[in-house]
């Protein structure tokens, strides 16, 4: 039987994404803008568009999966490195993961630095240097860049944030349970 996934890995998550999000906070008291970067948008359309972009985000991860071996590959891989997950933990996770980046990389630093820097630092954060996760870089710059288009056309990260949550809960879950039917490998990307 394996083991579940740790709570201490929760706790960890959950201090990182509260520094960044309090980091956010701070990066936007002096911009121009201050505390507006990070607005709830105008439109209640806003909302069902980031559910639509998740969604159309997941049949994309879907999709490259059976037709790019590599990328295949990289899930089986972050399987492996993740271990089994429940769905509450996946749902927290993903919570904790698309309110903390996207207020930070969609909020003070796409204003600050401009949509193409905040696509590209976000882009790094996930995997750049480690050799067997390459893939998964260009699938969160190409993520990245819808969220960041969702912060510019509603002037909020808020509709990003919630197709980040939907791509997040989704794939932490497959992941997990790819892991537990025993398709997870750490072999090299």
């Amino acid at each position: 039987m394996s083991q579940p996934f740790p709570a201490s890995s929760l706790r960890n998550a959950a201090l990182l994404y509260g520094v960044m999000t309090v980091v956010a906070v701070l990066l936007a008291l002096p911009l121009e803008r201050g505390l507006s970067v990070l607005a709830l948008p105008e439109s209640p359309v806003a909302w069902l568009i980031g559910l639509a972009a998740g969604a159309l985000l997941l049949a994309a991860t879907w999709l490259t999966e059976r037709l790019w071996p590599r990328f295949r590959a990289l899930g089986n891989t972050m399987a492996a490195q993740l271990g089994p997950i429940t769905v509450r933990q996946a749902l927290l996770l993903a919570v904790l993961s698309g309110i903390g980046e996207e207020a930070l990389f969609r909020g003070p630093l796409q204003a600050a630095l401009g949509v193409v820097a905040a696509t590209v630092l976000f882009a790094a954060l996930h995997g750049l240097g480690n050799r067997r996760l390459w893939p998964w870089p260009l699938f969160a710059a190409v993520a990245g860049a819808v969220f960041a288009a969702l912060a510019w056309q509603f002037h909020s990260p808020w509709p990003g944030a919630v197709a980040h949550v939907v791509v997040n809960a989704v794939n932490l879950r497959r992941l997990g349970q790819r892991y537990s039917r025993g398709a997870a490998t750490g072999t090299d990307v």
